[in-house]
Formats: structure tokens, sequence, C-alpha cells
């Protein structure tokens, strides 16, 4: 298969959620390797496997034209850190008119809460299959760091161990009986892998 070929369905909403360091970058990596238009919401400058460098809203907004055709790898970081909402609503506007991306959202608590999501994340979410989008968005903590908007409209959700019980009785309501004590026991970097009408089930790490 040539590199680059594929592109997930407009109406995925794949999450993935673990601490610090249980391995979300390299799932984020791996989810999106093959992916022929990618972009990717990157404050912390994670993914600089994209080969594209770093890009400001600013560079997003002056060639977004450009980017609704051919190969798009492309990670767009945050410079505002007083204001991130601002950039942030910004950056989805941009997503919402280029169309056919995979759309990466990383730090998700920086931007909403568990019952909070800026209108523009909004539409995404509920419709950007419209606009041939899908989305995968990361956060540390199922329960504080991913809007119900998110989790209910979720396709896929990867789910490293999780400790705090907020967060488990909230996978355990999304994901059905068993989850929390799944996701609680697992072992350093393994990670459930849930999708709605077949359950989770236990992976072993990804491969180095």
């Amino acid at each position: 298969m040539p590199r680059y070929a594929t592109q997930p369905p407009a109406a995925a909403v794949d999450l993935i959620v673990g601490p610090r360091g249980s391995g979300k970058s390299k799932m984020a990596a791996y989810l999106s390797r093959d992916v022929r238009r990618f972009i990717a919401w990157d404050p912390l400058r994670d993914r600089r496997d994209l080969g594209a460098g770093f890009w400001t809203v600013d560079q997003l907004e002056q060639h977004k034209a450009a980017l609704r055709e051919g190969v798009v790898r492309v990670a767009v970081v945050q410079t505002d850190w007083d204001d991130p909402e601002r950039e942030f609503v910004r950056f989805c506007r941009c997503v919402w008119e280029i169309g056919a991306l995979y759309c990466e959202i990383e730090e998700l608590s920086e931007v909403c809460g568990p019952s909070y999501m800026p209108g523009a994340l909004r539409r995404l979410v509920k419709l950007g299959r419209h606009r041939g989008i899908a989305l995968l968005c990361v956060g540390q903590r199922f329960a504080e760091d991913f809007p119900k908007g998110i989790t209910s409209a979720a396709s896929r959700i990867i789910a490293f161990r999780q400790s705090e019980p907020a967060d488990l009785a909230a996978l355990e309501k999304r994901c059905g009986p068993g989850t929390a004590a799944a996701c609680a026991s697992l072992p350093e970097f393994h990670y459930l892998d849930w999708a709605p009408g077949k359950g989770a089930v236990t992976r072993p790490p990804l491969a180095a």
C-alpha cells in the first residue's frame, strides 16, 4: 500500500485517554501514520513525525485554500498561552473550511471541560461528517478532560490505565460493566480498545 493512502471514515470520533507517559502520543502517531490528510492541534509540539514542521494558526489561515486538495500532514501549535481557546477556535474553523481531514486534538483539557467545549469544536463533533472530517481527541482523564458531547459520540475509545475513581466510573458508564476493573488493572503501556457494539478488548503495548 502506498504511504499516506488511508483515511478514517468521516463519522469517526476516536478518543485516547491516559496519564502522561502512558503511551498516548505513540498511539496517536500509530493511528495517523498512513493517513493521507491529517492535521493536529499540538500545543506541546509532540508531533515532530509529521514532516511539515510546526505551523501557527496564522500560517494555517493563510494557506488553508491550498490544503483543500492533496496530502496534508501538518501540526499546528499554540502561541497564545494566556487565551488558548481563542486560537483553538480559529484552528477548528480552519479545519471545517478545509474539510476531508483526520483531525487530532492534543491536550484537550486546555480548551474543554466535562460539561463544556467551544462551539467551533461542537460543530466538528456533530456535523463534521458532512465535511468529511474525523476526529482524534487525546486527554489524560476521562471524566475531567472529555466533554460528554465527545464521549457520547465516540466510535472508538483507547484507554490506558486510569486510577482516579471518577475516571473509572465514567469509563464504566460509557463502555459497560467490567471496564473500570479492567482499566485499573492494566499493565504499563497495555490498553483497552473499545467500540460500540463490540465491547472492550485488552491489547498489548505497541511494537517499538
